[in-house]
């Protein structure tokens, strides 16, 4: 298994990742509450949080020490923003599962397409009325976000 590098390094990694499979570096972070699947159609919450890279990093490092398997991957695209989130195997088990040692980039095929729902009554309108935050597509794999 490869060591795991420092996130700065993870992170120029997984941005020449996206490049070379022609998406864009201009990504977001997303976590389990900003996702949500409605009538057939994948949504994310926006605007997403500028803060969360240092979310994203504290979780990163965690998966790090653990020493197992950290993934960096795309997740869906919401216009022009490649929203993407970051996971840790637990124990070896889970890595094995997930096909998760040392840094994993991943991009799903085909790349979800999400809309983007900017009215947070909205949102919470489309909670009520029985939009589901979890489904088997990525149960397991995207988090919630840290406090």
């Amino acid at each position: 298994m490869e060591t795991l590098p420092d996130f700065d390094t993870a992170m120029h990694r997984f941005k020449v990742f996206l490049l070379e499979h022609n998406l864009s570096d201009n990504l977001s972070w997303i976590w389990r509450e900003d996702v949500m699947f409605w009538r057939r159609q994948l949504y994310v919450k926006v605007p997403l949080r500028p803060e969360d890279q240092t979310s994203v990093k504290k979780i990163y490092e965690a998966g790090r020490d653990r020493g197992i398997g950290v993934c960096l991957a795309a997740f869906c695209s919401a216009e022009r923003i490649l929203c993407c989130h970051v996971w840790f195997a637990h124990d070896a088990e889970d890595g094995l599962r997930h096909m998760c040692s040392g840094l994993k980039l991943s991009i799903p095929t085909p790349l979800r397409m999400a809309k983007p729902v900017r009215n947070r009554f909205l949102w919470s309108a489309m909670n009520r009325l029985g939009a589901r935050k979890k489904s088997i597509t990525w149960e397991g794999w995207l988090v919630n976000r840290p406090e």
